[in-house]
């Protein structure tokens, strides 16, 4: 039997100020996998653009070293698709798409053994963005080639433009035997 279990609820309203959200000291080994929701993320501004994650160390600094690879999935609901493969990387790029308000980005990660000392850290994601009335879903994975315990993450748009709502809910994943 499993469980999940909340263990951080983060919301952000109507906010202009910054364009990255750190979520710290989430991560402990008392779970391998951790479940993190993301609901109703849209921006202050602008056309839709690219969402990435950064892992923190255990002192809650943004892990920067080109460690970081992945893999995404890009689908559109009016065209085609589009794959990015990613290595060397200093942050986890396009894991998510986000709009201005009112058009939200919803979906899930998982996060599999951030804070295990002696493993690399991996994510895995689903999400979704309507745009004008187009849909788009990305479906991507990805590891941090470090060997370090992580306690937190963050999630940002690349360049300014700050995150004005979002709802992230981080869970514990337990499995018994």
């Amino acid at each position: 039997m499993s469980a999940l279990r909340l263990l951080n609820e983060t919301i952000v309203s109507d906010s202009s100020t910054s364009s990255l959200k750190s979520l710290t000291d989430l991560f402990t080994t008392d779970f391998d996998v951790y479940q993190v929701t993301v609901s109703n993320i849209s921006l202050v501004d602008g056309t839709q653009t690219r969402l990435h994650l950064r892992l923190l160390n255990s002192s809650g600094s943004k892990v920067y070293e080109s460690l970081y690879d992945s893999a995404v999935y890009e689908q559109w609901s009016n065209t085609t698709y589009d794959e990015e493969k990613l290595t060397s990387q200093n942050y986890w790029r396009g894991m998510a798409y986000a709009d201005k308000h009112p058009e939200c980005a919803n979906g899930v990660f998982y996060f599999i053994n951030p804070a295990t000392p002696d493993t690399y850290s991996w994510v895995m994601g689903e999400t979704s963005v309507s745009q004008i009335g187009t849909y788009q879903s990305n479906t991507g994975i990805g590891v941090l080639k470090k060997v370090a315990p992580m306690t937190g993450f963050c999630i940002y748009e690349g360049s300014t433009r700050p995150i004005k709502n979002a709802n992230i809910r981080t869970y514990g994943l337990r499995v018994d035997s």
